[in-house]
């Protein structure tokens, strides 16, 4: 298994992660289907701000 922390999200997540949160879902819940910590999710979507709270 790769660490994410060093390499960062697959695209395959990434995909899914944008999927799940048009879909409303929390962002507890993405990190729980997805495996990646809340924290590094917020990271994520800080730094590629194309979604809106």
């Amino acid at each position: 298994m790769q660490d994410i922390q060093t390499k960062g999200i697959p695209q395959q997540t990434k995909v899914l992660i944008e999927k799940l949160l048009l879909g409303r879902f929390a962002l507890a819940e993405v990190a729980k289907v997805t495996g990646i910590s809340e924290q590094l999710l917020q990271n994520h979507l800080n730094a590629n701000s194309t979604f809106e709270n």
